[in-house]
């Protein structure tokens, strides 16, 4: 199963932690600061009832944000949460 993901702001054109996935030197741009928002099923602001995890670029100078359905992170790992 793929986590799927909501692209909140894009990256910049010149990414640095882009260029190093496009040069497989890392997995993901991605990191994650521990934040979460609350938003609908599909990400919308509507004053939803599902949690979303932040993750921010990990590039310094570029703002790009995402957010992750807290549940399908957690359906993935399954039982291995104890």
């Amino acid at each position: 199963m793929e986590i799927k993901y909501k692209l909140i702001k894009k990256h910049l054109k010149h990414c640095t932690a882009v260029k190093a996935v496009e040069d497989r030197r890392w997995n993901t741009p991605w990191w994650i600061p521990g934040r979460y928002v609350t938003r609908d099923s599909i990400g919308r602001k509507n004053g939803g009832a599902y949690q979303w995890l932040v993750l921010e670029c990990n590039c310094c100078s570029c703002d790009a944000v995402a957010i992750i359905k807290i549940d399908d992170i957690l359906s993935i790992l399954g039982g291995q949460i104890r």
